[in-house]
């Protein structure tokens, strides 16, 4: 929630020195950025101690995610994992909801949103994230899918 609410008042902040919002939309998906990346160090140390197997690695950075910064009661979720993926359904997110509040769900859907998609690549080689559904556009959840997807071979 704190990330959310600086990422808001900083963005805030730039619109009105006169800042175009498609660069404050990616000048903060950056700054987001670096700080989602120094989350993934330990839980990937960890995952790759506890298994070998990449898809497993990605499950148990996965539920160690849900225990912190997304655990209940704020956020509301279900797992489903699969042999070859993870199914993680996100009913209820707080720092989705402070920006709907806010009158930002653009900004919180091209922000925030997109920032799954890099972190699947860095929590596991060939991590892969899809999602078709998402609070942000209006969905009654984000149906997220985590997987690991090997390059095909070159010839």
């Amino acid at each position: 929630m704190l990330l959310g609410v600086i990422t808001y008042a900083f963005y805030r902040m730039l619109l009105d020195e006169g800042i175009q919002k498609e660069y404050c939309t990616e000048l903060l998906t950056n700054i987001a950025w670096k700080a989602y990346e120094s989350w993934i160090v330990l839980p990937r140390f960890m995952a790759r101690i506890l298994a070998r197997n990449p898809q497993k690695q990605m499950e148990i950075m996965l539920r160690m995610f849900l225990r912190y910064p997304f655990s209940r009661p704020g956020y509301d979720w279900e797992i489903r994992p699969k042999v070859d993926r993870v199914e993680l359904d996100i009913y209820r997110c707080p720092v989705h909801k402070f920006f709907k509040t806010q009158g930002e769900e653009e900004f919180f859907r091209n922000s925030w949103c997109t920032l799954d998609f890099a972190l699947a690549q860095v929590m596991t080689k060939d991590g892969h994230y899809e999602r078709s559904l998402t609070l942000s556009a209006g969905d009654d959840r984000c149906n997220m899918k985590w997987f690991v997807q090997p390059k095909a071979a070159k010839s």
